[in-house]
């Protein structure tokens, strides 16, 4: 489960729990109680999202990736996410990660994009059959542009405007601007090759 996911099971989350709140002041107990279980049902793998961060973060860290995070999503959750946001790529692929920015220090614009682009090829060099998934709100340097623009040439990647189905979390720091984007991009034998890192 990606950060759509977590978001999906929020919604329903939040709400099992007001019309606890509501059952319960109105004195009906034995279904507040029913609805209760129900919100900590989805409390499980809610949990268990922020545990998965956790191990991503340490396991990003290992490989050496200086501002990339890799969540690992499944097969599953890529087809569903695709499904409802109408994009689809039809290179095969064996894995899947979200891209998330990994970093907690202030980085000036320069340094940041260096460290990107080193992750970057870090990830051309050492992945295969891995698509990489994402969305940004911030504006994207020249250089990144033009990196997806010749990925998509090759039917390895897709750049859309707008974000992913789901609506965010409110403390999300993932904003909707004119800027929103998202995307997907596979690593493979062709990428390897060929993107100009």
């Amino acid at each position: 489960m990606g950060v759509k996911g977590r978001d999906l099971l929020f919604w329903p989350y939040i709400a099992f729990g007001l019309v606890t709140i509501v059952l319960s002041l109105e004195g009906y107990k034995i279904v507040s109680l029913l609805t209760l279980t129900i919100m900590l049902l989805f409390l499980i793998p809610l949990a268990g999202f922020y545990y998965r961060v956790r191990l991503a973060k340490r396991k990003s860290k290992e490989l050496g990736l200086k501002v990339i995070l890799l969540l690992p999503v499944s097969k599953g959750y890529i087809k569903w996410l695709f499904k409802h946001s109408q994009d689809t790529l039809d290179k095969p692929f064996e894995q899947a990660f979200e891209i998330h920015v990994n970093t907690q220090k202030k980085l000036d614009t320069r340094d940041f994009t260096r460290m990107l682009r080193e992750d970057l090829k870090y990830l051309q060099d050492n992945l295969t059959c891995t698509l990489l998934i994402w969305e940004t709100n911030v504006p994207i340097p020249q250089y990144f542009r033009q990196l997806i623009k010749w990925a998509e040439v090759q039917g390895l990647a897709f750049w859309k405007r707008g974000r992913w189905p789901i609506m965010a979390l409110p403390v999300s720091k993932s904003r909707k601007t004119k800027y929103t984007r998202h995307g997907a991009f596979i690593l493979n034998e062709h990428s390897k090759g060929g993107l100009p890192i």
